[in-house]
């Protein structure tokens, strides 16, 4: 560990050493595919960290002699698990984990597909990280073809601008000989025991003390509704940002719950386009439209079948909004509103379609009264009375 002292050296800085439990698939009923994925950061003041590093070596020479510290190789033997975590009580060092269900992933959303799982939980990550620590200096095993830190690398190096202080950095060391990334593989192994469907949960109850003693945060992702709002509502200043923000969420899900099991083809496919929307907000792409070209491509990996333009506006788009579910629409796509600049860009947009509309209807009857010397009037039928007044304002 010295030579990561000796390159990142900062009294300031913490260290967050990282490993993972459980695979990427979202195919959890398959033999072998874990029901859960766990990530643990094991996080450690640079002070510290020769003393610890010292510290978890010799707890690792006396249960596992020359091996790495490694939870599967703990296994089920309850007791030992439980001393070695005793052992570990006193160090100076806590944990952050993040444990995704797979299970209640939206099947209909982008994130089914391993790319995009990947890549929202590497942000995930790298946020809540960051959230809590200006500066840290992650690390990682540098051996291996782990699918997710492969990635993690990629977008903390994609998100991390370098200045002279380097303030938020990426570092490699090998497993088998950093005993700290070896602990949060412990930790995340051991965390999977609540968990995991094909372990004893019971068993959990034996090592809770110890985790949440350590721990500085738990995130159980996917977020539920309560969780879309709290996240929101940290940064929220206007007051009817968050009345719309609120509103459209609640909206769009009670619409899902209520019609995501009838077996209406239209239903069905309303269900999924509003569930890829929703989702846009679960991995944070705020602001971002999505066109209707990648939600009707999205819509045909689930159901196999063509969409046209038409059907996808009026069957789908305009269906879920006489269900007074809010979606936002402009030039550039659609999405669920989050504020009251999202409202005023369907408000515009919509005018700019309703009044050309109006307009030519407004010549259209005129004409027809001066062809028929004032004698028919288009909009004189009482079913269009309201058409009338508004052609008469303008």
């Amino acid at each position: 560990m010295n030579k990561l002292l000796s390159i990142y050296n900062n009294e300031n800085k913490k260290y967050a050493f990282i490993d993972e439990t459980g695979n990427c698939s979202l195919e959890v009923d398959k033999d072998g595919v874990s029901s859960h994925f766990i990530i643990t950061a094991i996080i450690v003041d640079s002070s510290k960290l020769e003393v610890l590093e010292k510290e978890v070596d010799g707890i690792r020479e006396k249960y596992f002699g020359r091996g790495e510290i490694k939870s599967n190789s703990i296994g089920k033997n309850y007791i030992r698990r439980k001393q070695i975590l005793e052992e570990l009580k006193d160090l100076n060092f806590h944990h952050y984990s993040v444990i995704v269900d797979k299970r209640k992933v939206i099947k209909e959303s982008g994130l089914k597909y391993k790319k995009s799982f990947l890549k929202y939980l590497n942000s995930l990550l790298h946020k809540q990280l960051k959230m809590y620590y200006p500066k840290l200096q992650l690390v990682s095993d540098q051996h291996g073809t782990k699918e997710f830190m492969d990635g993690f690398v990629k977008y903390v190096n994609s998100k991390s601008i370098p200045n002279m202080f380097e303030e938020y950095e990426f570092g490699f060391d090998n497993s088998k000989e950093n005993v700290l990334i070896q602990l949060a593989d412990l930790f995340a192994g051991t965390l999977s025991f609540k968990y995991e469907e094909c372990k004893d949960n019971d068993q959990f109850n034996n090592f809770k003390q110890f985790l949440d003693e350590k721990c500085l945060d738990y995130v159980e992702w996917p977020f539920g509704y309560d969780n879309y709002l709290y996240e929101y509502e940290k940064d929220v200043s206007n007051k009817y940002d968050s009345v719309i923000y609120k509103n459209s969420i609640f909206v769009a899900v009670k619409y899902i719950k209520e019609n995501e099991n009838k077996e209406d083809m239209e239903v069905k496919d309303r269900v999924i386009v509003l569930k890829y929307l929703l989702t846009m907000l679960l991995i944070k792409e705020k602001s971002r439209y999505v066109t209707s070209k990648e939600l009707i491509n999205n819509l045909k990996l689930f159901t196999g079948r063509d969409y046209t333009s038409q059907y996808f506006k009026t069957s789908i788009i305009a269906k879920l909004r006489d269900a007074r579910v809010l979606i936002s629409s402009s030039n550039k796509g659609y999405k669920i509103p989050e504020c009251e600049k999202d409202i005023y860009a369907f408000v515009n947009q919509t005018s700019q379609m309703i009044m050309p509309m109006v307009d030519r209807l407004g010549k259209a009857r005129n004409r027809i009264l001066v062809a028929t010397n004032n004698e028919l009037d288009i909009l004189d039928k009482p079913e269009y009375t309201y058409l009338k007044e508004i052609v008469e304002k303008m």
